[in-house]
């Protein structure tokens, strides 16, 4: 167990951890914070979130400049490893989209994983769903994401009017 987080309707929380990371959540986001080590000195650390609903954007900070990967966040359907990054995650056509703005991620399940560069994106649909069958299958290839698509997932973070 970790540090819960959640907004409401029309809500938006900014959080800045003491490494310069910024996660932000948008409306009805619940994220776990399961655990948060920076050790700068001695090169290591561990940052470990879970996404549960909602919407997030997640800017690296110190964090993702240590050796190996030690900031990920953990969903329902996959596993993402962070590489120095500015990405957002939630909910636009499928249980879960991921679309980096600047950097690199990892999205991982059980039954593979896809690399996500600036400007590329991934959804993966529910498990279950008939697009999605019981045995996962890897996540999506990436794909570049449409102007107007990006705008939309910013849009579920921002703060603007």
């Amino acid at each position: 167990s970790g540090w819960e987080l959640t907004t409401g309707p029309g809500a938006r929380l900014e959080i800045r951890f003491t490494d310069d990371t910024s996660l932000t959540l948008g409306e009805n986001t619940l994220m776990i914070v399961d655990s948060f080590v920076y050790r700068p000195l001695l090169l290591s650390g561990d940052v470990s979130l879970g996404f549960v609903k909602g919407a997030f954007l997640v800017v690296s900070g110190g964090i993702a400049r240590l050796p190996g990967k030690p900031l990920k966040v953990t969903t329902p359907v996959a596993t993402i490893g962070i590489r120095g990054t500015t990405f957002w995650g939630g909910s636009l056509e499928a249980l879960l989209d991921v679309m980096v703005l600047d950097g690199q991620v990892v999205v991982t399940n059980k039954a593979g994983s896809v690399e996500l560069a600036p400007g590329e994106g991934t959804s993966l649909p529910s498990v279950g769903s008939r697009s999605f069958p019981v045995i996962p299958l890897p996540p999506p290839p990436p794909t570049r994401w449409a102007p107007e698509r990006v705008a939309r997932a910013v849009a579920t973070v921002s703060f603007g009017e």
